[in-house]
């Protein structure tokens, strides 16, 4: 339920949460634009503990110059872990001594970082992970379907209120979601160059 002014605008949300496919990009002819290589996203949860924890540490990140790991704590001991790697590239490193068991992964995804354009369709929008979608491990992905979720409301209020314009409407909704798109992706490029990680 969206309340803009005195108004109330009740809508349907479909959220496709598996990380495998994003829903309806193929059947509504998305132009997409790939900005990085395809990555392999793995989780998991392992009983062998491969980081010593002390008590004020509840998770370590362990960056590598082609995959990352994130290893958490649970409170049975046992670690949680999500790994990052180039889609080509992962294989060579099962036979290397990581800090996790890519055996015991029962999660998946394999994502690039991409941004997509608005479908032409006339009454459809798209927001969130559908226009563009970012390291999920980074957390940028929620903050942006939220904020896109907003500006999408805000742009459906906008054609009703000037029908003969939703054209213009959502091509300045697109140029918000790319310039938004291009300042994360560049700010999540900048800090994993520091941490020496190649994207």
């Amino acid at each position: 339920m969206i309340t803009l002014g005195p108004e109330r605008i009740k809508g349907t949300f479909l959220i496709d949460a598996t990380g495998r496919k994003r829903a309806g990009q193929r059947d509504l002819k998305n132009k997409v634009i790939q900005y990085s290589p395809e990555y392999l996203v793995m989780a998991g949860v392992q009983n062998s503990a491969s980081e010593e924890f002390t008590e004020d540490e509840t998770a370590y990140f362990l960056p590598g110059e082609n995959y990352w790991i994130w290893i958490g704590q649970l409170d049975d001991q046992r670690q949680c872990w999500t790994a990052v790697f180039r889609k080509n590239d992962w294989k060579s490193f099962r036979k290397e001594k990581l800090a996790v068991d890519l055996e015991t992964a029962d999660r998946w995804a394999s994502i690039p970082w991409e941004f997509a354009m608005q479908p032409e369709i006339p009454g459809v929008f798209a927001c969130g992970d559908a226009v563009g979608l970012l390291d999920p491990a980074s957390g940028k992905g929620i903050f942006n379907a939220i904020e896109s979720g907003v500006m999408a409301a805000k742009a459906v209020r906008s054609v009703l209120d000037f029908p003969g314009e939703e054209q213009l409407i959502k091509y300045t909704f697109q140029q918000w979601s790319e310039d938004r798109f291009l300042a994360m992706a560049n700010q999540l490029k900048a800090s994993y160059d520091q941490l020496g990680i190649r994207i």
